[in-house]
C-alpha cells in the first residue's frame, strides 16, 4: 500500500510538473512473480500532446524503474461554435495507462 501511494505521488507530480491535469489514480492489486512484487496504478489524465511527452519522458527517466502499459490516447472532442455551426478543433487528449514498477520480495 505505501509503495502504491508513492508511485500516486511520482506520477501526480509528473502530471503537475507537464502542465496536465490529473482525472485520477487507482492503486492495482499487487502480484508477487518470481521474487518480484508488481506495483501498479491506473492512471487518467488530460492534456496537451506536449504535456504527455512530459509526462512520459518524466516517468521513463525516474528512478526507480517505472513502466508504461496499455496506452490509450483519444483526443477531446472540439467544442462547436455557435457561429458558423461547426467543431473548432481541441488540442486537448484523454489519455489513461498503467504504471508498473517492482519491488524485490523479502527473503523467506
Amino acid at each position: 500500500a505505501l509503495a502504491s501511494a508513492e508511485l500516486q505521488n511520482i506520477v501526480k507530480t509528473a502530471v503537475a510538473d507537464a502542465g496536465g491535469q490529473l482525472t485520477s489514480t487507482q492503486g492495482l492489486p499487487g502480484k508477487e512473480t518470481d521474487g518480484f512484487f508488481r506495483v501498479a496504478v491506473k492512471v487518467r489524465m488530460t492534456g496537451s500532446m506536449e504535456a504527455l511527452v512530459g509526462v512520459l519522458q518524466s516517468i521513463e527517466t525516474a528512478v526507480p524503474v517505472l513502466i508504461v502499459d496499455q496506452l490509450d490516447i483519444n483526443p477531446v472532442r472540439g467544442a462547436r461554435n455557435r457561429k458558423t455551426n461547426k467543431v473548432e478543433p481541441s488540442d486537448q487528449l484523454n489519455v489513461s495507462f498503467q504504471v508498473v514498477s517492482f519491488l524485490r520480495s523479502p527473503n523467506p
